[in-house]
């Protein structure tokens, strides 16, 4: 019987003869790159440096989630750096549990060193902004502006939020930021007081 150490080995080895460094590449494209070649399929979030969850087995980063059901092969050992984030189960809400510094892992609790001790801890992280997130911000460290991120046009409000577009460039300036974080528009700077 081949363990799961060894089935991840042999997709790494896989993956980084077949796959070209740098492409991006769709879930749906990566599975049936899988189901052709190997007799498994392993879920692409356990094959990124950027996503994690809890339901997960085991890691092996080789991917950078850039988008709903869109992967950028990066390979084993890059050096990489950016948050990592999780969605707790049952939730929209995103969380950062870490941050890859040239390719070194350190959670944003202290006490956590792996991914096992966090799969196994209560943890959830720290807020960031993210779709369906509602944003209270200070504009230019004066008036408040209150919104929610939405993926489509609407003009309404959501409980005395207004609702933005995730696409806007006010959303792209703050997507990923925590409390504390400033994103600018323009002459305009944002700065997050709140993230519910």
């Amino acid at each position: 019987m081949i363990t799961t150490e060894n089935r991840v080995e042999l997709l790494t080895k896989m993956f980084h003869k077949e796959l070209e460094f740098n492409k991006s590449y769709s879930r749906t494209e990566l599975y049936d790159f899988m189901e052709a070649k190997l007799d498994y399929n392993y879920n692409v979030t356990a094959l990124t440096y950027n996503r994690w969850n809890k339901g997960m087995g085991y890691i092996c980063p080789l991917f950078e989630h850039t988008d709903r059901g869109t992967y950028r092969y990066l390979g084993p050992n890059f050096l990489y750096n950016g948050p990592l984030s999780h969605f707790p189960q049952g939730q929209f809400e995103e969380y950062v549990i870490g941050r890859w510094n040239d390719g070194r892992l350190k959670f944003t609790n202290p006490d956590i060193k792996s991914f096992k001790e966090w799969k196994e801890s209560d943890y959830v992280g720290e807020r960031i902004v993210s779709k369906n997130s509602k944003v209270t911000c200070l504009r230019n460290e004066e008036k408040e502006f209150k919104f929610c991120i939405v993926d489509h046009n609407d003009d309404g409000l959501t409980d005395k939020f207004g609702n933005i577009n995730i696409d806007s460039k006010i959303s792209q300036s703050l997507i990923g930021k925590q409390v504390g974080d400033i994103g600018e528009v323009g002459l305009s700077k944002f700065k997050i007081i709140k993230i519910q």
